[in-house]
């Protein structure tokens, strides 16, 4: 048998070895979670926030709302979002969208502040757990709002 014969033969045998020792893997597309980016601006008689989720429909209910003068929390610790302005704290639990467990990925920044009549910044302080997450938006003073759902937003209407 000829020299290159013979290293076809090993190369193929040592192929076939490893072959068999090497379980198959699939290689499967992952799919990113669902993002959520949100932005805050002033109209005629009310501030509007708006949680835009990218991948996902927006969630169509609020699970818990609260407006108090305590700040939000960053998820499930006990550390305050110091970072957030305002007087006055909107915190909104919604369910996680399809597709999010874990949890949503937040597009840009975590925090973002508005020098805004009303509203004076907003977080998603905290991206997923449990099938919900949790919003929040500082404001200046207590405040009359609407929560509205449509396809991938939810928008809140704060009266001025």
């Amino acid at each position: 048998m000829s020299v290159l014969r013979r290293l076809a033969v090993v190369v193929t045998s040592l192929f076939a070895v490893v072959a068999v020792i090497t379980p198959a893997v699939a290689v499967a597309a992952v799919a990113a979670p669902p993002g959520v980016k949100f932005r805050a601006g002033s109209h005629d008689g009310f501030d509007r926030v708006v949680f835009e989720f990218v991948g996902a429909k927006a969630p169509g209910s609020v699970l818990f709302q609260q407006l108090d003068g305590e700040r939000p929390y960053w998820g499930q610790s006990d550390l305050r979002v110091t970072e957030l302005w305002g007087n006055r704290f909107l915190k909104l639990a919604l369910p996680s969208p399809e597709g999010a467990e874990p949890y949503v990925e937040v597009i840009g920044k975590r925090v973002v502040n508005y020098p805004l009549p009303l509203v004076r910044g907003a977080v998603v302080n905290d991206a997923g757990h449990g099938g919900s997450m949790e919003v929040s938006i500082g404001l200046e003073r207590d405040a009359g709002y609407t929560v509205k759902h449509q396809g991938h937003l939810v928008i809140i209407d704060f009266k001025r």
